[in-house]
C-alpha cells in the first residue's frame, strides 16, 4: 500500500526542504533528526577538541587567560574613571550655568 501522504504532499516538494504544514510528517520528522544526528556530532568533536586542547596548551592558555583579564580589568576601570569624570563635568557644568549673577 503506498503511502497518500507521500504521494500527495511530499513527492511535490523537495522531500528535505519541506516548508508548509502539508508536508509529510514522516519526512519532516527524519529531516529533524537528520540536523539533530548533525548537531550531535558537532557537540561532540567539539567536546573532544575542548579536552585535547587543555591538555596540550593549557598552562599557556590560562596564562593568556590571565593577561587578558588583567588588561580587561584596566580598560574597565578607565571606562568607568571616563564615564565618572563626565558626570562630575556635567554636575560642574549645572551648577555654573545654575547660578543667578
Amino acid at each position: 500500500m503506498e503511502n497518500k501522504c507521500a504521494a500527495e504532499s511530499c513527492e511535490s516538494k523537495e522531500q528535505s526542504h519541506c516548508k508548509s504544514e502539508e508536508c509529510c510528517p514522516v519526512e519532516s520528522a527524519i529531516e529533524k533528526w537528520n540536523k539533530s544526528f548533525c548537531q550531535a556530532m558537532h557537540e561532540v568533536q567539539v567536546d573532544i577538541l575542548k579536552k585535547k586542547i587543555q591538555s596540550a596548551w593549557g598552562p599557556g592558555m590560562e596564562k593568556a587567560a590571565d593577561a587578558v583579564m588583567e588588561a580587561m580589568g584596566v580598560k574597565w576601570q578607565s571606562m568607568l574613571a571616563k564615564g565618572r569624570s563626565h558626570v562630575d563635568l556635567r554636575e560642574k557644568m549645572v551648577k555654573i550655568w545654575g547660578e543667578k549673577k
